[in-house]
């Protein structure tokens, strides 16, 4: 029996560990929709969420083609961290991304495959939809990202001899 006792405190320490983790990212996720909420509010504008979680506006669609998972697409961003409205990417270049890449976010493949071809829009990316609790470049962790977007499909150029 005197084995037991600390195994017992042991898993109930971890359960308390467990326990104030859970809470914990309730409380972050709870004070987040309150944030977004209010930002939605005061913007004025209608979001629809998207099954990643992304919340998505779309300001002007210049087309109706829609655009497929073997696109390539032209976007171009710029994004703020909802904390604090910083700036955190400026993206003016020519950006072009394949709908089918690995490495990209599943709610901006989300967004693609949402809105027709030459659109602009604004996408809100809970902290749980992008970077969760990790830091990368400029995003601190648990970060709720802004973006104004366009997305545009990339026609491959032929070339005339």
């Amino acid at each position: 029996m005197k084995t037991s006792k600390p195994i017992l405190l042991a898993l109930l320490s971890l359960l308390i560990i467990i326990s104030a983790s859970c809470t914990n990212r309730q409380l972050l996720l709870q004070a987040e929709r309150l944030q977004i909420l209010k930002y939605i509010e005061e913007s004025g504008l209608d979001f629809d969420t998207l099954p990643s979680g992304v919340l998505l506006h779309v300001d002007t669609s210049y087309d109706s083609i829609p655009i497929t998972r073997n696109d390539e697409v032209l976007l171009v961003y710029t994004g703020y961290n909802l904390d604090d409205n910083n700036k955190i990417f400026v993206k003016n270049d020519s950006v072009y991304i394949s709908v089918n890449d690995q490495l990209l976010l599943d709610g901006w493949r989300d967004i693609i495959l949402s809105v027709p071809n030459k659109t602009y829009g604004i996408a809100i990316f809970p902290f749980y939809t992008a970077y969760n609790k990790k830091r990368i470049a400029s995003v601190a962790p648990y970060s709720t990202l802004i973006f104004d977007f366009y997305v545009e499909k990339h026609e491959q150029q032929t070339q005339i001899k």
